[in-house]
């Protein structure tokens, strides 16, 4: 059977710096086990505790914006994962081995 979308290659980045992988992982439909969904590069453990240190100042960000600034910050995000339902449907639904109506 012929795969029905082409995989999505997924980098890992460091900020707004893509960083290099030392390895891949490639995730497979579950309901489809010759139709692969994407790959994703792997980082090393030096690149994890860069990325750990970045996400622990983020935090402190997060944690002095105020409580009406985070919600529509957070409200914004939902909007955007909204509007692309039809998008990010098809390939949860693929990636999770569901159908696309139970992804939306």
């Amino acid at each position: 059977m012929e795969p029905t979308h082409d995989p999505v290659e997924v980098e890992s980045f460091l900020g707004t710096d893509a960083i290099a992988a030392v390895s891949r992982v490639e995730r497979v439909n579950p309901g489809r086990n010759d139709e692969m969904v994407g790959a994703a590069g792997c980082v090393s453990v030096e690149q994890v505790d860069d990325v750990v240190g970045r996400a622990h100042e983020a935090h402190l960000s997060w944690g002095a914006k105020s409580l009406a600034q985070r919600s529509e910050l957070l409200l914004a995000a939902a909007d955007a994962v909204a509007d692309t339902a039809d998008e990010l449907g098809p390939l949860l639904a693929r990636e999770l081995g569901k159908v696309v109506e139970d992804c939306k």
